[in-house]
């Protein structure tokens, strides 16, 4: 059995730490621009026409920029050196999401000038993500927003390569939690729901498809387990499956992520850690605050 425990992954993979934080710093102070740069924001800025063409580049942010911790910084990002920007855009990319989402990345953590450009030109002519890319975008059905986090979530399994796997989803963060289940079976949904729910609490609400794994019957497992823990389940239409659509939606991010990455435990956790479009990533909605990742941060 294997289970992609995202709060493990996070043990196992962390290597974003002071070393690197300080290897940026060191790297900073080696670029004869960022000295320059730095040297600026201390002590006042010259008429832009008087910079090099490098340092102009740095002149439409300058208020923004200065040093914390001997870091050089643009507000809460860290502006990476010339040296090591191929490698923060291999991270920022490690997941294979698309250039809005690395770009949510990039803007969360690090700075540079030209970085949003840079995002685009990977992406665009990245081979795993060329191959992978989707065909057309089918229509979801909306479900009413819940109030708060893990109150209603999604399920849904799916066979790729020769297993099955099961996946939750939290309609409120995005969060997906993802099992690779040994047998179809409804007594192993059932078990590794529990899992899940032992990390994260019973929701108010569960949607699932109408296959005989989720189907309401008074003998079925899920129904006996639905109310013994206390929780409401629903099932869409045989007919509609779209009406699950925060499931359907988690098991498309979750296949792409299994086709682009060798690793998809670490892809997924970058997943959870990119900004959706309010702003904030499904981690920061479900846990209440950032967690580590790859890609630098102070």
């Amino acid at each position: 059995m294997i289970v992609w425990c995202f709060v493990r992954s996070i043990v196992l993979h962390q290597s974003t730490t002071d070393d690197r934080l300080a290897k940026i710093a060191l790297n900073q102070k080696l670029e004869p621009t960022l000295q320059n740069v730095a040297f600026y924001s201390k002590n006042g800025w010259p008429a832009k026409c008087q910079l090099s063409p490098l340092e102009r580049s740095f002149y439409d942010v300058c208020v923004e920029i200065g040093e914390e911790n001997g870091l050089l910084m643009r507000g809460l990002r860290v502006i990476i050196p010339s040296n090591m920007r191929k490698d923060v855009l291999n991270r920022i990319h490690a997941g294979h999401q698309g250039i809005t989402k690395c770009r949510a990345r990039a803007k969360d953590h690090v700075w540079w000038p030209g970085v949003g450009q840079e995002i685009q030109d990977m992406v665009k002519t990245c081979e795993k993500c060329i191959e992978n890319q989707p065909l057309k975008h089918e229509p979801l059905i909306p479900n009413d927003f819940p109030e708060r986090p893990w109150q209603k979530v999604g399920m849904d399994l799916f066979h790729y390569e020769g297993s099955e796997y099961s996946v939750v989803v939290d309609y409120f963060s995005q969060f997906i939690e993802v099992v690779r289940l040994t047998k179809l079976s409804l007594e192993a949904v059932v078990d590794h729901c529990k899992a899940i729910f032992a990390r994260h609490g019973i929701p108010d609400i569960v949607i699932s498809d109408n296959g005989p794994q989720f189907r309401p019957s008074t003998t079925s497992a899920f129904t006996k387990f639905a109310s013994e823990v206390g929780f409401r389940h629903i099932t869409s239409s045989p007919k509609h499956p779209q009406s699950n659509g925060q499931a359907e939606a988690a098991v498309k991010i979750v296949k792409n992520l299994m086709k682009k990455n060798k690793d998809p435990v670490l892809a997924l956790m970058e997943y959870q850690t990119t900004p959706l479009a309010n702003g904030l990533s499904p981690a920061e909605l479900l846990f209440g605050r950032k967690i580590r990742t790859m890609v630098p941060c102070t």
